[in-house]
């Protein structure tokens, strides 16, 4: 399933919020916008959501072959 995935607000943090994330769910992103397996994609969604709840970021997800 391709995602476009944004964390607010842009840095460092978020950067490296976005590449942990990423390279545990085996998701090749490229600047946010990448695959993620289709029968894992809720889940790792919902993961990345928890990763950033407590460090004041803002997850922000689009799915651009659906438009």
């Amino acid at each position: 399933m391709r995602v476009v995935v944004l964390l607010e607000p842009d840095g460092e943090l978020a950067a490296r919020m976005l590449g942990e994330w990423s390279r545990a769910w085996g998701a090749a992103l490229a600047n946010g916008d990448g695959e993620l397996d289709d029968a894992e994609a809720l889940a790792a969604l919902l993961d990345l959501k928890c990763l950033c709840y407590d460090r004041g970021l803002t997850v922000n997800v689009s799915f651009p072959d659906n438009n």
